[in-house]
């Protein structure tokens, strides 16, 4: 279990886990390994969220101010090691329980209005599992998946069509996991923000975006292969120089005047010098 920094020895943001973008102000949310940051809009450095290290590895955000996680307690918390589903209704300064407390460690986390989908690992066996919530993440049901997970994605108007990015390919779920069918032998980590639009980060830094036709159907075209995506016309760090595994590398997007705008995030998962 990760234990906490001493005062004075903040290592800062490491291994980025999952990005958000808070609708409340805009400001961009970095769950890491080491704790929450928050990124406010046209600042550069992170700040570190209520000087809590709490290491959240599934993190998404459903609304203003509203973040689920879940993940590893902080070192100073009297906690089990498996937080399951948490909740923040105060933008990270502070989480409570949902369910699936010392039971439960989602690394890949999407919700949309009730529904919850989370995969991870399983307590008392160890064992990965995807499980799928109605209520918020209150009650859950046992899903299928086709491999290890590294993404999710759900489709803004049905919250029951699922792709998912496992280790080798891409899926396509249009029954809320109950079934799955594989899109291709591409994966990376997905965003999907509107109807039509998905985005897919590939391992090798290449953006892609989906086409997504009639019900049922989801074509993944390599549209731009870049090396950087670019954020208020200012690169970000060249993917292909710093990936390693997809593990370290999450995507937000952020929607004003209703444009999405896809953000990166990359880490190399060790200590800044």
């Amino acid at each position: 279990m990760f234990t906490a920094s001493s005062p004075g020895s903040d290592p800062g943001p490491v291994h980025v886990h999952g990005l958000g973008v808070n609708p409340g102000d805009r400001a961009l949310f970095i769950a890491t390994h080491t704790g929450l940051f928050r990124l406010a809009r046209g600042e550069e450095t992170p700040s570190r969220v209520a000087d809590r290290y709490q290491d959240t590895m599934g993190f998404t955000i459903v609304g203003p101010d509203r973040f689920l996680g879940s993940g590893h307690p902080d070192g100073r918390e009297d906690l089990p090691p498996f937080l399951g589903l948490i909740e923040s209704a105060d933008a990270g300064e502070s989480w409570e329980p949902v369910s699936l407390l010392g039971k439960a460690d989602f690394h890949v986390l999407e919700a949309q209005n009730d529904d919850v989908y989370g995969f991870g690992f399983d307590w008392e066996t160890r064992e990965p599992q995807l499980l799928a919530s109605s209520d918020g993440g209150e009650t859950w049901e046992s899903r299928s998946f086709p491999e290890s997970l590294l993404s999710l994605a759900i489709d803004p108007t049905d919250s029951s069509r699922l792709v998912a990015g496992g280790e080798t390919s891409t899926h396509l779920s249009t029954d809320g996991g109950a079934t799955w069918r594989e899109l291709g032998p591409a994966s990376g980590l997905l965003a999907w923000r509107s109807a039509r639009d998905l985005f897919m980060i590939s391992p090798d830094g290449a953006v892609q975006s989906a086409l997504v036709a009639l019900p049922g159907s989801c074509v993944i075209d390599d549209v731009e292969a870049v090396v950087a995506i670019r954020q208020r016309d200012q690169a970000l760090t060249p993917v292909r120089e710093l990936l390693h595994t997809p593990e370290v590398v999450s995507t937000a997007i952020d929607e004003p005047r209703g444009l999405p705008q896809p953000t990166l995030a990359v880490a190399e998962g060790s200590e800044p010098s």
